[in-house]
């Protein structure tokens, strides 16, 4: 017993100068460092600090990133996995037939996900109709010619008619269509005892001056001479057609055929006719009178 309380005594006066030893070194390795330098060995010491936790810090960073890429990894593993079988099973069910594979479950994939939809895949839209060609226009319909241009075109048809009463029959009624009238020199005898007298011009039903309105409106009137009179010297000279038409008659000829170049136009005042432009026509035919 008096062993162990001297073991013990000896612990606790080694123990005290130990310390005692520690503090006395404590003081003097201070005593020996440069205050200076002891503030630069800290900033060295501090700044490696920062670069330790600032490199840390990246670490974290880095192994977060990785650690996100490889949960992506997973789940598009997963869902390619998923189509694939969904994919491999369309194919048996085709290859095999309907009613050999309806058997197996589609769900026998143990998945952490929801079963992803499947969608009836769209039907293809309908060709839009093609559009209807819009119609052509219709041409417009071409204005109508004047009575005068439709009244010679038929006045020359029935010209070239060689029965004499089938063409005054059809000049009869080509008159009758186009409400055409009819006047003649009135005085003739005077101009043979006094040629220099003007012609006078009055309506009778059987003149021989044929008259279509002008269709204006106005007193005018186109006029063309009966073809169906032959064109003799009197006619010519003592019946105003000379005054009323231009023509290519030779004197002392009868001609028995006659072509209208131009119309002439003549004024109605009442039963009164006076010129206002000369016509021209073509003689043939010709016979010695």
């Amino acid at each position: 017993m008096k062993r162990g309380w001297m073991k013990r005594a000896g612990q606790r006066a080694f123990a005290l100068g130990a310390c005692a030893f520690g503090g006395w070194s404590t003081q003097a390795f201070a005593a020996r460092i440069d205050p200076q330098e002891l503030e630069q060995l800290r900033g060295t010491v501090g700044m490696l600090l920062e670069d330790v936790e600032e490199f840390y810090h990246v670490t974290l960073l880095i192994e977060s990133f990785m650690l996100v890429m490889l949960l992506a990894l997973i789940v598009v593993g997963l869902v390619g996995y998923i189509k694939l079988r969904k994919e491999v099973r369309e194919l048996r069910r085709l290859v095999c037939g309907e009613d050999d594979f309806a058997a197996e479950t589609p769900e026998d994939v143990d998945s952490p996900f929801e079963p992803m939809p499947s969608f009836e895949p769209e039907p293809e839209p309908e060709p839009e109709p093609e559009p209807e060609p819009e119609p052509e226009p219709e041409p417009e319909p071409e204005p109508e010619s004047p009575p005068i241009v439709r009244f010679l075109e038929a006045y020359n048809e029935v010209n070239d008619i060689e029965d004499p009463a089938l063409q005054k029959a059809r000049f009869a009624s080509l008159l009758a269509e186009f409400s055409g009238k009819r006047f003649t020199c009135t005085n003739p005898e005077a101009r043979k005892t006094n040629p220099n007298a003007p012609p006078t011009f009055e309506t009778r039903d059987e003149g021989d001056f044929w008259a279509v309105e002008k269709g204006d409106g106005s007193d005018d009137y186109y006029v063309i001479p009966d073809p169906m009179f032959p064109y003799s010297e009197e006619r010519h000279r003592f019946c105003g057609m000379k005054e009323a038409f231009a023509s290519n008659y030779q004197e002392g000829k009868t001609y028995t055929h006659m072509e209208i170049e131009a119309p002439a136009r003549f004024s109605l005042m009442g039963s009164l006719w006076a010129p206002q432009r000369p016509g021209k026509i073509v003689l043939s035919g010709e016979q010695d009178a």
